[in-house]
């Protein structure tokens, strides 16, 4: 609904809510911290953004290991966070692990496997590296295709 500053105050509240409950390290926790993350990204808030991205990650990737669905999640956040800062060097690096971690734990035909491959392929045509990127993309219209049919927003 656009009200964010609600929102940051009600992750902040989750977030100790589950510490409290379970401790400083826990897959609840990292996701409270990715989730309040994503909100301060959205405010401008980048620095603090990408403390808590890289927490959520180090923890995510500790308790849960590197090929889950957490971790690639994580992973897609914080290269979203580099690109947008023009560190267009550590966010390909970031989509190409989220890539290959979700294509292992999730298939081929999964709407994040998508997701990560349009990542991949955004960083790679601004570095001007088109050759790379276009199968990229057409991968994730493939996906996005086969799981939502012509007409779905992400196929567009």
């Amino acid at each position: 609904m656009g009200d964010y500053a609600s929102a940051e105050e009600l992750q902040r509240r989750a977030l100790a809510i589950h510490r409290r409950v379970h401790g400083d390290e826990h897959p609840d926790v990292a996701k409270s911290q990715d989730l309040l993350a994503v909100i301060l990204h959205t405010q401008g808030e980048w620095d603090a953004a990408e403390r808590l991205y890289r927490q959520a990650l180090q923890m995510r990737r500790k308790l849960l290991g590197n090929e889950s669905r957490e971790v690639g999640e994580s992973l897609d956040h914080l290269g979203t966070m580099m690109y947008a800062r023009g560190n267009h060097g550590e966010a390909e690096a970031l989509f190409r692990e989220a890539l290959e971690g979700r294509r292992r734990a999730l298939g081929e035909l999964h709407p994040d496997v998508a997701m990560s491959a349009n990542n991949l392929a955004i960083t790679l045509s601004t570095l001007e590296r088109f050759d790379e990127a276009e199968p990229l993309y057409r991968e994730s219209l493939d996906i996005n295709r086969k799981l939502f049919g012509e007409a779905h927003p992400a196929v567009a």
